[in-house]
């Protein structure tokens, strides 16, 4: 997600030296006219990576982004949400 979790969340791996292959939602072209790196869901398929980290707060949310990553083929092992923590 790129609403305000994912930001918080992109920055952070950032700064850790994380690399982020992608950075996805689908709401991407309101983020990309921000100027985020935000690309369509659809390009998870075109990429490699480890893992997709579900940003969002919501575990509600969480639960549906991560039925409709398997509904597509992505094995529910290669995602994952944290509830994220306020420190």
């Amino acid at each position: 997600g790129a609403g305000q979790v994912g930001q918080n969340t992109y920055r952070q791996l950032k700064g850790f030296g994380f690399h982020v292959v992608l950075w996805v939602d689908k709401n991407y072209k309101l983020y990309q006219r921000k100027g985020l790196p935000v690309v369509s869901p659809d390009e998870i398929f075109n990429q490699e990576y480890d893992v997709v980290f579900i940003a969002v707060n919501e575990e509600d949310l969480a639960d549906k982004i991560s039925r409709e990553l398997s509904e597509r083929g992505i094995s529910s092992d290669r995602h994952i949400w944290k509830k994220p923590m306020r420190v």
